[in-house]
């Protein structure tokens, strides 16, 4: 599990993927390029250099640390599950608001880490036994795509 979760954190690799997705969305004309990172793949986005993207939404991110955001001037969503320390989500966002002010968060505190990932169920969401975390993760998903459309138009 150390190879498996080195190869994780290992940012750098990731933001050559980034770049590349970039380089050919472009080419397929693509004038501007959102991300979505869950977990692990927040703390992707929020690290990604300038340029690179120019909007991203994070579900129940990992990884971040109080001074994550402060070089970041695209719009963010953050949207942190109950598992996520709510004070470390809070500086992330204020540093994510001095670089731009549509960045902002909302907290999902009914539900799990992984709640539009490995822990939810989101390609039958009808499916969930939880009406609570059915209607919140459906409102975490249409919160991002209103965000993009806002932020990608």
């Amino acid at each position: 599990t150390w190879a498996f979760q080195k190869r994780l954190t290992d940012f750098g690799k990731h933001h050559a993927i980034l770049a590349e997705s970039k380089e050919v969305l472009t080419r397929l004309g693509a004038q501007k390029i959102g991300a979505i990172g869950m977990c692990w793949g927040g703390k992707v986005l929020i690290s990604a250099p300038k340029g690179l993207l120019d909007a991203f939404a994070c579900p129940h991110p990992s990884f971040f640390d109080n001074n994550d955001g402060k070089d970041v001037t695209i719009p963010a969503l953050i949207l942190p599950s109950q598992d996520e320390d709510a004070d470390i989500m809070q500086a992330v966002v204020e540093n994510l608001k001095k670089g731009n002010s549509k960045s902002h968060q909302h907290r999902f505190d009914d539900l799990h880490h992984g709640y539009l990932g490995a822990r939810g169920n989101i390609p039958n969401a009808s499916d969930y036994n939880d009406q609570t975390t059915k209607t919140q993760a459906q409102t975490a998903l249409n919160e991002a795509i209103t965000f993009f459309i806002e932020n990608l138009q």
